[in-house]
């Protein structure tokens, strides 16, 4: 077993750069990634791509909450996401938006005083 270990560890010694280099472009792929989703999920038409939202967002964007973004209000972590996203690919999701705002989410700074 410990022949195991030193004939890694000497793998790794030799072969260091190359993984260096493709870790790192790895952890670059998983932060551009990253950043598209979460570009993505704070635009109303993210979610209209799986949720029936057309009246919903019409009524969003005549209001005066135009300018905040759905996520500001509405939770929607990356738990709730990921387990969004295996029920869609899965086909169990619900087609209906769910429209979870906490009263902490409107009374937060710069938004309303009193709901």
């Amino acid at each position: 077993m410990i022949a195991f270990f030193k004939d890694l560890g000497r793998t790794f010694a030799e072969h260091r750069r190359t993984l260096l280099i493709t870790f790192a472009a790895v952890i670059a792929v998983l932060l551009v990634v990253g950043l598209i989703l979460k570009w993505q999920t704070h635009r109303a038409g993210f979610c209209e791509s799986c949720h029936y939202m057309e009246p919903y967002v019409r009524h969003w964007q005549a209001s005066s909450h135009a300018d905040v973004t759905c996520v500001k209000c509405h939770d929607y972590g990356v738990t709730a996401l990921t387990i969004s996203a295996l029920k869609y690919w899965s086909g169990t999701y619900n087609p209906r938006p769910k429209a979870n705002v906490h009263d902490e989410n409107c009374l937060a700074s710069g938004c309303h005083e009193v709901r």
